[in-house]
């Protein structure tokens, strides 16, 4: 993620320093004049997401911040990258006013008075320009946990009720994979996308995040084959009422939450057809406890078809 956005910024000097409790190379510059105009502390660091590179300028204090919602990133060296954001502290007469995130064509992306805040808002503008940019991995909506060695997806938009759904699952003894992306190789596999949970409870526009470890210690693993497609829709007074799909309208489910399906239309239709061959069902569920039991029942009666072994011999 990368950038070229030194119309406002004076860099004087850089040097690497290892920061081990952070997992990975942190740049630290000489003073920094931002959009603000007085001088702040700024780091620079390059990282590589599912193969989309960024480059990320702010004070130091943002990074952990910033890692606990973006997860796999791999530090990489300094160089030019796809995307690129800067960080400032905003001061007034030496006294810290707050924070504000700007991207590489100047545009202001958000400003606040906490770090946290400034974290979480920049971290929802990466995973959706990683989405959306990431050419080696599909972007599906949709929540993922696995169950037995097999995921279960469940496509759907934001406030569909994925999160409710994973937490719960995870809670009955799944592994946590994501509660926001499906992320899939060219073979069907599918990754771990390890983001803080976003739960609403009575309000729906107020989002709690849950970190996973705060969930379980199931959080992550190896890219797995897909075993149920399950696009739910809470509905209380229906309660739980599914019907299966066959192949067809199951990679449909598919199609219609990826990312860039436009964008990418030959690479979604044979990772849809691909999951397509596993078990769908679509319909509504009532309370998110009672559905989890019924997918984890059904899950368990999947069988590891040759189907997966072959895509999994594939991914090696």
């Amino acid at each position: 993620m990368q950038g070229n956005r030194n119309r406002s910024c004076l860099f004087l000097l850089i040097i690497e320093l290892p920061v081990a409790a952070m997992g990975h190379t942190a740049l630290a510059s000489t003073p920094y004049l931002g959009h603000s105009g007085e001088m702040a502390d700024q780091g620079v660091i390059c990282v590589e997401l599912y193969g989309v590179t960024l480059r990320l300028d702010g004070p130091p204090q943002l990074w952990p911040a910033l890692r606990l919602h973006l997860p796999g990133w791999t530090a990489i060296e300094p160089q030019p990258c796809e995307l690129s954001y800067v960080s400032n502290t905003r001061l007034h007469g030496g006294e810290l006013l707050g924070y504000e995130v700007w991207r590489d064509d100047d545009r202001l992306v958000h400003r606040a008075s906490e770090i946290a805040t400034v974290a979480r808002i920049l971290a929802g503008e990466i995973h959706f320009e990683i989405a959306c940019r990431s050419i080696d991995y599909l972007f599906v909506h949709a929540g993922v946990v696995v169950w037995e060695g097999l995921a279960i997806v469940l496509p759907g938009r934001s406030m569909s009720g994925k999160s409710t759904l994973v937490t719960q699952l995870v809670r009955q003894g799944a592994t946590y994979y994501s509660d926001e992306y499906a992320v899939f190789d060219d073979v069907g596999l599918v990754h771990s996308y390890e983001r803080p949970l976003s739960i609403r409870a009575d309000d729906p526009t107020v989002t709690t995040l849950m970190w996973p470890d705060e969930l379980t210690d199931r959080v992550g693993g190896p890219a797995v084959p897909v075993g149920l497609v399950a696009a739910l829709r809470f509905d209380p007074a229906a309660g739980w009422e599914t019907k299966e799909l066959s192949s067809g309208p199951a990679a449909l489910a598919i199609v219609d939450n990826t990312v860039k399906a436009r964008d990418d239309a030959a690479k979604t239709m044979s990772i849809a057809a691909i999951v397509g061959g596993a078990k769908a069902i679509i319909g509504t569920r009532g309370d998110a406890s009672e559905a989890s039991a019924k997918l984890l029942k059904m899950a368990s009666q999947l069988p590891l078809t040759t189907a997966h072994l072959l895509q999994a011999d594939n991914s090696l």
